[in-house]
């Protein structure tokens, strides 16, 4: 409950400012209604195509790729900062992530005995 809590609270006072600035500026830029610019940012921001609009002028190419390298930046730090909190140390160990063998294809490779 917690780390649902959590993501929502993010995604709506994080990202959605994020999407609606800077998808208004796009949509601006080339001329567009706002929504198809708040959806192409918010696709951009988690990597997912969610609208395809393919920005035309020089403005909307630079402002696109402005958005998404510090969206894509912005849900980078948020990702971290979620899996650093203590509940997702909990929620690993009420998952059994933490248990013997529960990751063997994260292992690395013996190396004859001469450790790592």
């Amino acid at each position: 409950l917690n780390f649902v809590a959590v993501m929502t609270l993010f995604v709506l006072v994080v990202f959605t400012p994020l999407c609606a600035a800077f998808g208004g500026l796009l949509a601006m830029a080339e001329g567009a209604p706002f929504e198809d610019g708040f959806l192409h940012v918010g696709g951009n921001v988690v990597v997912i195509a969610l609208y395809d609009m393919k920005p035309k002028s020089a403005g909307g190419i630079l402002l696109d790729f402005i958005s998404s390298v510090i969206g894509l930046g912005t849900f980078s730090f948020v990702v971290a900062l979620i899996g650093a909190l203590p509940f997702s140390d909990r929620c690993t160990d009420l998952l059994g992530g933490k248990r013997e063998g529960a990751s063997r294809a994260l292992r690395r490779p013996s190396r004859g005995g001469r450790g790592l």
